[in-house]
Parts: structure tokens; sequence; C-alpha cells
């Protein structure tokens, strides 16, 4: 008997969050905390590094920056194409630029307000990308808003507060902070074994388990909660998204030479004093 491919599939993601959640409790054993969140940022980053093309290089946290010079607050997890630049600085963190940057994870053991709240504030923090002209090549045809979207944010818990709870401290976040654009929020939300909270994009439509679309759909940039097998669909969900996002993000095409003039700018001014 030929074997269906796409239940396999269903079933290994279904195997993968498994996996996912021995290793956060064997994680949990450790008696350092700071040892326990490493741990946990690195058993996601490791899902993500088997999944990926190898034209990806997923690594454990860092900044992203603008080409003036712009940081984001720390991120756990970044995820490059291969083709980027990224630098190991003193301490072990990294820095890699905003544009060959395809996506960050915020990763958290328990989501609970205080913990959400941070993630949100990081996913802001990402400075806005700049103009694809002369950036994207022209036979990609990569839509405006797709483009300013980037990179893919991704907000990871082992476990969390009830579906409804969270839905309701990120609706009151963006009513209190509307300033923050929607392409400065998190993507997807999915807390391990329980519910995928996403953010709806344009041409994105919100199929019921019976397989007809629902009657009422979200309005592009609202939030909707899905608690139909979560881990199948996140994870099916990140990593279709990542892909597009990786063979755009190495088709870029990069300028760095404002980096090293602003460098050796920085060099000149040390050496004058």
């Amino acid at each position: 008997m030929t074997s269906d491919v796409f239940d396999q599939l269903s079933k290994h993601y279904a195997a993968v969050a498994e996996e996912l959640r021995t290793k956060a409790q064997q994680a949990g054993l450790l008696r350092n905390s700071t040892a326990v969140g490493t741990d946990r940022e690195d058993v996601y980053r490791t899902f993500l590094e088997r999944h990926l093309p190898k034209t990806c290089d997923a690594f454990l946290g860092g900044f992203l920056f603008d080409l003036n010079g712009k940081s984001s607050a720390q991120i756990d997890v970044i995820v490059t194409a291969n083709n980027t630049p990224r630098f190991q600085m003193t301490g072990g963190r990294h820095i890699a630029p905003l544009e060959g940057s395809i996506a960050v994870a915020e990763i958290k053991t328990r989501l609970d307000r205080d913990s959400l709240l941070v993630a949100l504030e990081n996913c802001a923090s990402i400075p806005p990308m700049p103009d694809q002209q002369g950036i994207a090549p022209p036979y990609l045809k990569v839509n405006d808003e797709k483009w300013r979207d980037a990179p893919y944010k991704v907000v990871f818990a082992y476990d969390g507060a009830n579906a409804d709870t969270i839905y309701k401290h990120i609706t009151d976040y963006y009513n209190e902070r509307p300033d923050v654009p929607l392409d400065r929020r998190p993507n997807l939300v999915h807390v391990l074994g329980k519910y995928v909270i996403m953010r709806m994009a344009l041409g994105m439509t919100v199929i019921n388990p019976d397989g007809e679309a629902d009657a009422k759909q979200p309005e592009v940039g609202e939030y909707h909660t899905f608690n139909t097998s979560p881990d199948v669909l996140a994870m099916g969900w990140i990593l279709n998204e990542l892909q597009k996002q990786a063979f755009l993000g190495n088709h870029l095409m990069f300028k760095y030479d404002e980096w090293h003039n602003k460098t050796m700018e920085r060099v000149q001014r040390g050496s004058a004093h």
C-alpha cells in the first residue's frame, strides 16, 4: 500500500512536538535557572535548524540592526539567510543585519501576562525594513506588505495561560499601543499542545474542522485562535513561511559598504583623540 505522505508529515510534527516537550522537561531538571532558559531556547533553535533549508542559519539570540545602526532589543533565537554576515560578540551573543534575517523567535517557559509583554516589546523593537528598491531583485516582485513584515516573528512557549487570557492580553496591549505597526507584531503565538494565536494576513482564510470556510472571517491584522491540532498547524505554518522567507533572503542584493564606511569613521575618530 502506498503511504500517505501528508499523514506521515502530520504524525512527524506531532512527534516533534512531543520531543520538544520531553527535552524541555529534561532541561527543567537543571538547578540553574539561567541554564534552563538557555537550554529551552536551544531546543527550539534545534527544531528550526533541523527543518529549514541548508541555506539558513539558526542561532541563539542577539540583536538585529539596520544600516543606520539602530538595534532591536535582545531576541532569543534569530534565523538568517546564509549569505548574511553575522558577528559573534563578546559574551556569545550575535548581531545580524535586519535585511538578511528571515525569522525571530521569543521562547518562554510559561506564557503569562508578564512574559508575553516582554515578547511583544521585543518584537516591537525590531527596526523597520528599508525600502526594498535596490535590495530585492525586480524579477521577484515582492509584495510591499510582505516585505515590511519581515522577519517572521514567533512567540513560542512550552506552557501557558489559557488561550482566552493570552488573547485578551495581546488585544489590550495593542489597544494601548496603537503606534506599534502591524508588521512589528508577532505573526504567530504558539503554546505547545494547547493553541495557536495567529495574526491574519492578506489572503489568509480561517477553515473550520469540517473543511468549510468560517462564516465570520477576521480582518487583516486581527488575531485569531486555533485550537485544533495546534502543534501540527503551528509547525507546518512556520516552516512554510520560513521557507518562502529563506528563498527571498538568498536572492537579496545586500549593500554593506555603508557599514564599512561608518565603522571606519569610528576608527578615525578614535585615532584623532
